[in-house]
């Protein structure tokens, strides 16, 4: 669900920057010109959730580490896959192995080349929903079936056609607005657009999940996450030139 932010609740960022030139005539007539950049932001309600699970194991061999680790995984990524049912989706992200170095250091003495003492294997787990109010229970199931990591929790929209043609036609609106202006102001008149360029997105919302919170989530079996979703914000920048007479 797409909401108009109003101007005194909530006001769209609007910033300008205006150029406006003419060009003398040189061996012919050239077109004289104004070029104005007006940008636009819009807040919108997510419908996407993205979450980061990891589950790290250690091991003195890298087959250990590596046999505990799908082990894990394998918990976590059934539990999640329970979790979403039919409203998202359990990919893996990465997967690494990695060795742990230790130093000898004797008193008085030069540091030793490094050993190796063990292996870390860091498996990435992602989870996509629809249904972004369970994103509380599912950190909950992902932890409880065995994840040790929650790296991320982002919030996104699914469609993003329509919010953004909407910041851009206010970012349109407020160049025309600008353009008008300045024609004004200089006695000219616009005779129409040249040329035109756009920029836009939509900016994730992040959800930081320390660790802490994580430990305080495993000490108290009972307690539910909350996690609140909040805007995205959608954004377009445009420029115009226009001919002038």
């Amino acid at each position: 669900m797409i909401r108009h932010l109003s101007f005194a609740a909530v006001p769209i960022l609007l910033s300008a920057c205006v150029l406006a030139r003419a060009n003398a005539e040189s061996g012919g007539s050239e077109r004289r010109t104004i070029t104005v950049n007006a940008s636009s932001e819009i807040r919108a309600t997510p419908n996407l959730a993205l979450v980061s699970f990891a589950v790290v194991t250690e091991g003195k061999k890298a087959a250990d580490a590596a046999a505990e680790n799908a082990k894990q995984s394998t918990a976590v990524s059934e539990a999640l896959k329970n979790a979403v049912a039919g409203n998202g989706k359990v990919t893996s992200a990465g997967y690494s192995v990695q060795p742990k170095y230790a130093y000898d250091s004797p008193a008085g003495g030069p540091r030793s080349a490094p050993r190796i003492e063990g292996y870390t294997v860091n498996n990435q787990i992602t989870v996509e929903t629809s249904n972004i109010s369970t994103v509380g229970s599912l950190i909950d199931r992902g932890l409880a079936g065995g994840a040790n990591q929650v790296n991320s929790v982002s919030f996104t929209l699914s469609e993003r056609s329509a919010p953004l043609r909407e910041a851009l036609a206010k970012a349109g609106a407020e160049a025309k607005a600008q353009a008008e202006s300045i024609a004004q102001a200089l006695s000219v008149r616009l005779k129409g657009v040249i040329a035109a360029s756009t920029q836009g997105g939509v900016r994730p919302q992040p959800r930081v999940y320390e660790m802490k919170m994580v430990r305080a989530q495993m000490a108290d079996a009972a307690a539910s996450t909350p996690i609140d979703a909040g805007d995205v914000t959608v954004s377009a920048e445009l420029t115009v030139t226009y001919e002038i007479e």
